[in-house]
This record gives structure tokens, C-alpha cells and sequence, in this order.
């Protein structure tokens, strides 16, 4: 099947952030479009690519980024500020209907700006011509080189292109390798990840390196893994990161997940402090590092329970007196209703997949609150479902947009007993 290039007006923006339009009956999905346009693309099967608005949309504006039209990252710079609101909005509530579900009440959603991620993760690659340093281009392989990223805090973004310099001799004869920098307390964490090191040993112009940018360019820890999602091995430590929840002090490990940003972190945890407010006892499932356990902690004893073994270790590291820190797999060994006895409030915060395994022992527990935190709508709407056919009522659900410019977003929402 060949491309061809076909005049299609975009009628919706779809769940992912791309334009629907309809070609000969079907839709037709087509990035970087509004509502409204008028345009030509070139389409193979259910997929289009942008050749030339024709007339533009009344909710389009000039994307603030240069990189936009090529990078893969923000899917929505493109449209107007009340049209991006509306349609994030309009997102939670089709997804919470589709599902049956109905808040009593509905939180004034909170818009974060932009250049507040704290988060990232680089592809470097090494030609003749030297390093593109970068994201993947939309639906595509190829590396777009970035010299600047509006999303990112400043910080973080400034340390991104500081790295630049010292990329030939760190990856020596690689082509290409990941770079993650993450930005807590005011401490860089990097991660690097590829076949960097030959017969398990980086060279010397690699340490060299390594040490140059630990201490020029005041990186805590670098640590280093051949291939995503293994462990990393940290490498160089120059100083512990720290990361403060509530009453704990959590010396995070390599790689850690964390809230996208501090500002959406501190957004989620209140609405998670309000909706905890006259419990006492409080049980946290997917509670990675404990962010939302430390802040609870003020409120009563808690067990944090997660799948994660170094995340759950370093939380028990802490030994705060009211914490308990359990590493259980909740996806294949769900805690079952008897073992939720005596707790008065339970906050899961899964990961996007959801708490499919999880939520009917939740549904049948005598739990009287329960708190969930999500960055899918979809999976959050089908485990409130399961909760509400369970005897409770979703009491309240308030959106936090922390990923700014995606078609991501962040939820929390009450449940009660009925």
C-alpha cells in the first residue's frame, strides 16, 4: 500500500492527540491538525502525514516550539489554550462515561505551565559529523537533533546541552546510546543507557569522561545499564539524591519514577492529603518511593506496598516509625479483602495499564475511603466501574495536567462507602 496524497478536513482531535478525518468512510489520523482545518495528506491505511493546510482552523495558533512539526514529543502546541483545556477536560469526562461513571463532584482542574518537567531521556548518536543529541521524530526512528525544549525545566534543560561536548569520547565506538537526567532537589541523576562498554569495561578516554562530567558539570551520580529496563549499575557517586516526602527523606535509586514534575507532584499530593483528611490508618498500593506515603505519615501510620524491590527498599531505608514497607506484586498477588481489615483509607496510584487485578478486592473490602491517582483515564474509569458495582461512590475527581502540551494527563479521584 502506497501513499497518496488526499484533501481531508480534521473534524475532532482523537484520545492520542492526533486529527480525525474521514476518508471514504473510515477515519483518517493525522498529527499536528486541529478542528477545523482544511487540508492535504498523504495517508496509507488509517494513518496520515501533514503536507499543506489549506485553510487553517479558528482553534489553530503558531506553535511556540521550532521543533514542533518534526518532533515526536508534544502532540498539542498547536491549538488554542481554552481549546487544549476544553479538550483535556472533555477526555476525562468521555472516558469516565463511556465506563458509567459519574463524579458527584468535579475539582477545578489544574493546568500546569510549561517548563516544569523534571524528567528526560535523550537519544545521542554519533556520525562523522558528530552528535545529534535529541528525540525521535513523529512515527519514526529517526533522531531530531534539540537544542532546546520548552517542556523542560530550565535547569534541567540547560545540563542537557552542557553534555553535548563530552558525548564523542563518552560513547567512544557506539553509535548511539540514551541519556537519562533527571532533576531532584537541586541534584542532577544521570542514567546512561546502550552497549557503551567493550568486555564489560569502559575504556579510559571513557572515564576520563565519565569524571569530567560528574564533577565540570556537578552531576550527583551517573549510573549506566546495556539495555532499558534492566537495573542500572551506578558508576560515579558524588553526592546522595535525596528526595523529601513529607516527613521522610528518601535517598532515591537509580531511575527512580517520580511525579513528572514538582509542581504536578505537590498538585497531586494535596488533593490526596484533602481526600485523606479524617483517616487514621492508611494503606499505599503502588507507592514506589513514597510519595505519597511521607505526607500521610503526618496523618497516621502507613503501609506502602509495592512491586518495585529497590524503590520499596529505600523506602524502608527511611525508618520512619510509622512506616511499613512491603514489596509485593499487587498485578499477580493482589491483597485480598481481609488483609485491608483496620485500614480506614487506601490510596493506589498504578501505573497506566491500572489496578485490573487489584480493585475488586478493593470493591469488596470494607474500606471506608478510598483514594485513586492515574495517568490513564481509560483504565481509571474501568477500575472506578468496578468500585462503584462494589458499593462506593465517586465522590470527587479533579484533573492535573502535568504533561504539558501531550495528550497525557493525571487524575485523582474520592471513593466512599456507600
Amino acid at each position: 500500500m502506497t501513499n497518496k496524497i488526499v484533501p481531508l478536513t480534521i473534524n475532532e482531535i482523537g484520545a492520542k492527540g492526533d486529527g480525525v478525518a474521514l476518508h471514504d468512510g473510515a477515519p483518517v489520523y493525522v498529527p499536528k491538525t486541529a478542528p477545523g482545518d482544511v487540508i492535504e495528506a498523504a495517508i496509507k491505511g488509517e494513518r496520515g502525514t501533514l503536507q499543506k493546510i489549506v485553510s487553517p482552523s479558528f482553534t489553530r495558533v503558531p506553535a511556540p516550539c521550532p521543533y514542533f512539526a518534526k518532533c515526536g514529543g508534544c502532540s498539542l502546541q498547536h491549538v488554542t489554550p481554552e481549546f487544549y483545556r476544553a479538550w483535556k477536560i472533555a477526555k476525562v469526562k468521555t472516558a469516565l462515561t463511556r465506563a458509567g461513571v459519574e463524579p458527584a463532584t468535579w475539582g477545578e482542574p489544574v493546568f500546569l505551565p510549561a517548563a516544569t518537567r523534571r524528567r528526560t531521556t535523550m537519544t545521542a548518536i554519533k556520525t562523522n559529523r558528530g552528535i545529534t543529541l535529541g528525540y525521535n521524530e513523529g512515527r519514526s526512528h529517526n533522531v531530531l537533533n534539540i537544542e532546546r525544549c520548552l517542556v523542560l525545566d530550565p535547569a534541567l534543560e540547560k545540563k542537557t546541552q552542557e553534555l553535548r561536548p563530552y558525548l564523542p569520547r563518552l560513547m567512544g565506538d557506539a553509535k548511539n546510546c540514551d541519556v537519562t537526567l533527571q532533576y531532584v532537589g537541586g541534584a542532577f541523576d544521570m542514567v546512561l543507557t546502550g552497549r557503551l562498554q567493550k568486555r564489560g569495561r569502559f575504556s579510559f578516554e571513557q572515564d576520563e569522561a565519565l569524571g569530567e562530567i560528574a564533577e565540570k558539570l556537578d552531576i550527583a551520580r551517573i549510573s549506566y545499564r546495556e539495555k532499558d529496563f534492566r537495573p542500572p549499575e551506578i558508576i560515579l557517586a558524588r553526592k546522595p539524591v535525596v528526595k523529601k516526602f513529607g516527613e521522610l527523606n528518601v535517598t532515591l535509586p537509580p531511575a527512580t519514577f517520580l511525579q513528572a514534575s514538582e509542581e504536578g507532584e505537590q498538585a497531586l499530593t494535596a488533593l490526596v492529603m484533602n481526600y485523606a483528611q479524617g483517616g487514621s490508618k492508611f494503606l499505599d498500593l503502588f507507592s514506589g518511593c513514597g510519595t505519597f506515603s511521607g505526607p500521610l505519615l503526618a496523618l497516621g501510620p502507613v503501609t506502602s506496598i509495592d512491586g518495585d524491590g529497590p524503590a520499596i527498599q529505600t523506602l524502608a531505608q527511611s525508618k520512619h516509625p510509622g512506616l511499613t514497607a512491603t514489596r509485593r506484586d499487587l498485578f499477580k498477588n493482589p491483597l485480598k479483602e481481609t488483609e485491608m481489615d483496620g485500614f480506614d483509607t487506601v490510596i493506589f496510584d498504578p501505573p497506566r495499564a491500572g489496578a485490573a487485578a487489584q480493585v475488586p478486592f478493593l470493591a469488596s473490602s470494607e474500606t471506608r475511603r478510598i483514594i485513586g491517582v492515574s495517568c490513564n483515564p481509560a483504565s481509571f474509569a474501568r477500575d472506578a466501574r468496578t468500585l462503584l458495582d462494589g458499593g462506593y461512590k465517586l465522590q470527587s475527581l479533579t484533573l492535573v495536567d502535568q504533561f504539558v502540551w501531550s495528550a497525557h494527563v493525571e487524575i485523582t479521584g474520592l471513593f466512599v462507602k456507600i
